[in-house]
């Protein structure tokens, strides 16, 4: 009787291989990979402390992205009041940050909205918004745009409609054609 010669290793040695060997890796890129492409930075970041509180209140995990050089941290919450943020980073400095939040609702729910960006304001400049925006500026909010200039940023609002009232922090100078 002749004996066969083996055709190699078992397609179980071979599946239980891949899997172990996928661990190893798995478990290599976890242990080597670089804190600074976490989704808000390094822990230390400024840019990471920053908008926490608004962050923390998000569903999921930020998602992050590149867009015109910058990291790009986004997150929406759909509990109420409802919002998306993002954050433009370059480095540990938070160059641009926005929030939108729906328009739709009673006016209870859109005050509450507002606040949400009055929160971003807020956070960015590192004092309650109510104490630097002008009153007409507040009383504006979510009827027309507004804009105005604090230490070289612009925090402006931009009611759109179908989309929602859109807050944003931007470096930049006054337009002489929205109300200031």
């Amino acid at each position: 009787m002749e004996s066969k010669k083996s055709q190699g290793p078992s397609r179980a040695v071979l599946v239980s291989s891949a899997l172990v060997l996928c661990a190893v890796l798995l478990g290599a890129a976890y242990f080597l990979r670089d804190e600074s492409e976490s989704p808000m930075g390094a822990a230390s970041s400024p840019a990471a402390l920053t908008l926490q509180p608004l962050f923390e209140r998000c569903e999921g995990e930020p998602s992050t992205e590149v867009v015109d050089g910058l990291t790009r941290t986004t997150c929406t919450s759909q509990r109420h009041p409802a919002f998306m943020v993002y954050q433009d980073v370059n480095r540990s400095a938070i160059v641009r940050a926005g929030v939108m939040v729906p328009l739709y609702g009673r006016q209870e729910e859109l005050a509450e909205r507002k606040l949400v960006g009055l929160e971003l304001f807020s956070l960015m400049a590192g004092e309650p918004a109510s104490s630097f925006l002008p009153p007409e500026m507040l009383a504006d909010i979510g009827v027309r745009a507004t804009r105005f200039m604090r230490e070289g940023h612009a925090y402006a609002t931009q009611p759109m409609a179908n989309v929602g009232l859109v807050f944003t922090v931007t470096p930049g100078r006054v337009d002489p054609d929205v109300e200031k």
